[in-house]
């Protein structure tokens, strides 16, 4: 029995989910890493704000792409139900 390409493409985004989950437990640990420096060390405030900002920023726009692919799961969902077949790519 040959796997079915919409079962693939699932694969690929529960993949693509997994990858951004784990960045955005990374950006969460930069942040708490910051904060600490901030508070035992001397570091100049601007850069903590410059570098929050960054993360945050980044922060957003993995959202957004996770949001896309939470699209691209629910259409992916759609066809299975429905007995729809995805064709098989050709790379």
């Amino acid at each position: 029995m040959a796997i079915k390409q919409t079962d693939i493409r699932v694969s690929e985004i529960e993949m693509k989910l997994k990858r951004i989950e784990d960045r955005l437990r990374e950006i969460m640990g930069e942040k708490v890493t910051l904060m600490f420096k901030a508070q035992h060390e001397d570091f100049h405030p601007m850069l903590l704000v410059l570098k929050v900002a960054a993360l945050d920023f980044e922060t957003n726009l993995l959202s957004e792409q996770a949001d896309d692919i939470a699209n691209d799961y629910e259409m992916i969902r759609m066809l299975k139900d429905s007995g729809i077949e995805l064709p098989e790519e050709e790379f």
